[in-house]
């Protein structure tokens, strides 16, 4: 497999559950089997399909970004925008393709960690959330060992087992969880004019729950 399709294969995988969310079509065990067959791709991919995979990540999880400059009569930029960040996912992978690939499962794991202008950039955590995996940096650390190790023994297979998660739901019968409204029209959400008439409600709010003693 060339390069550049082998990078593509491994970006789609680690996407995938993006747009099976946003289609209602998510599935735990699709999205189980995609996240492990993704970061197998990606531990095991040379510098320059890790730096592909890493251009198409750049895309596939953050086209959006650059939505925002309609809003800024900005809209020929948009493309552009797509394109450098897209770049710099790639450099950024390409740098990390050159470690070893048991250096890659701990910035992998890590990455999340790195908060710039206070935005989780990056979380691989995310391609378990809705699988039968946790999300914990434990569990993903177990799965992606278990997928290096996968390689050069198959029964390694049973390392990603340990990091299974059964999550259960505690049900009260009350709650005392007050619903607020946050659906704001994106024409009108950057708007100043429009902030204390978005924000009252979100005060008023407030004040019932301390009127109730409910912890916002």
């Amino acid at each position: 497999m060339n390069n550049l399709i082998y990078g593509l294969v491994g970006a789609i995988f680690v996407s995938i559950f993006l747009y099976l969310e946003h289609f209602t079509l998510t599935n735990y065990l699709f999205n189980s089997l995609f996240a492990l067959l993704g970061l197998y791709l990606l531990i095991h991919a040379n510098r320059f399909q890790l730096s592909i995979s890493g251009f198409f990540i750049g895309i596939f999880w953050f086209w959006w970004i650059a939505l925002s400059f309609r809003y800024y009569e900005l809209t020929t930029l948009i493309p552009f925008v797509i394109l450098g960040i897209a770049f710099v996912y790639a450099l950024l992978f390409l740098l990390i393709g050159f470690l070893h690939p048991l250096l890659r499962i701990f910035v992998f794991t890590f990455i999340s960690s790195i908060s710039i202008f206070g935005f989780d950039w990056l979380r691989f955590e995310a391609l378990l959330v809705d699988s039968f995996f946790g999300v914990d940096w434990w569990q993903m650390f177990i799965v992606m060992l278990g997928l290096y190790l996968l390689k050069y023994n198959k029964f390694a297979i049973i390392l990603p087992l340990f990091a299974l998660h059964f999550y259960y739901v505690d049900e009260k019968s009350s709650s005392t969880i007050l619903p607020l409204q946050t659906n704001i029209a994106q024409a009108t959400k950057w708007d100043p004019m429009m902030l204390e008439s978005y924000s009252k409600p979100f005060l008023t709010r407030l004040k019932m729950q301390k009127k109730k003693g409910i912890k916002p």
